[in-house]
């Protein structure tokens, strides 16, 4: 596949609408295969990053007013902190990043595009240093690094949304089935019920990314073995997983993918590790 973004027109929309086979057309025409050089991998992505950040940033507003936001200032500092320093060893510091922890036991947290980030205070106890929280914000932040909303998007957009989309580009509003769809494939076990998981692949890929990062900011990424030890742990004998499992990989499995790629990455955090 070469790289390509390929535009969206309303003639395009129009002279498809025509088609008995519009979602395959649709998808084919519209796809545009991208090259991310962070994945090392090129993905089929068909739907704008404009168009994605701005529902994203309606459906965050959502998630502001549904949920609490934590007044802990000390442990809101340290999300923040390690926020940035995390977004500084990505390589994102183009997007406007937001970081708030939500009043919520549950152990979770979430990342939607344009870099909003969501940790539920229930999480905080399962970590026991902050390269540990490093640990799962390099996972989040992951998740924008690879793209993964956007390709989900897509996918779910060449199965079922074509029709959806051409409407919304025709006519610049979005349909009730636009919104299912698009709502379905923005983000990750947000909890207020509108919003599925990544695929098991991107999981494995968001804490790829995160392990990387993590040692860039001078985190020892053996830390994130820690961390989901302690998951794993309060996961045991749970009829339902917790819902930061849910539809994840198998946790012996995403363990052992972890650690296995911790040991070439420990001479990147010992050259960045603070004195």
């Amino acid at each position: 596949m070469t790289t390509s973004t390929t535009a969206i027109t309303r003639r395009r929309f129009h002279s498809l609408a025509g088609g008995s086979a519009l979602g395959a057309a649709a998808s084919a025409l519209l796809g545009g295969c991208q090259h991310n050089p962070n994945l090392g991998r090129d993905q089929v992505i068909v739907i704008p990053d404009s168009v994605l950040v701005a529902m994203s940033s309606n459906t965050w507003s959502q998630i502001r007013r549904r949920m609490s936001v934590s007044r802990d200032s000390a442990a809101n500092a340290v999300l923040r902190r390690v926020g940035t320093r995390m977004v500084d060893a990505s390589g994102q510091t183009d997007v406007d990043w937001e970081f708030a922890l939500l009043e919520n036991r549950v152990p979770n947290a979430f990342v939607l595009p344009g870099g909003k980030v969501a940790f539920h205070t229930g999480i905080l106890p399962m970590m026991a240093n902050e390269a540990q929280m490093a640990a799962v914000m390099g996972h989040e932040i992951g998740h924008v690094v690879g793209r993964h909303a956007a390709e989900r998007l897509s996918q779910q957009l060449a199965v079922q949304g074509s029709l959806a989309l051409a409407s919304y580009f025709a006519s610049g509003e979005m349909n009730p089935r636009m919104r299912q769809v698009v709502f379905a494939a923005l983000g990750a076990g947000v909890s207020v019920g509108f919003l599925l998981p990544y695929s098991r692949k991107h999981e494995y890929e968001a804490d790829q990314l995160g392990l990387r990062s993590m040692a860039a900011a001078g985190y020892d990424p053996r830390d994130a073995g820690g961390f989901w030890r302690a998951m794993i742990k309060a996961n045991a004998g749970r009829s339902r997983p917790l819902e930061f499992f849910s539809t994840h990989p198998a946790d012996d499995k995403r363990l052992a993918a972890i650690e296995e790629q911790v040991p070439a990455l420990l001479p990147v955090y010992e050259q960045k590790r603070p004195a």
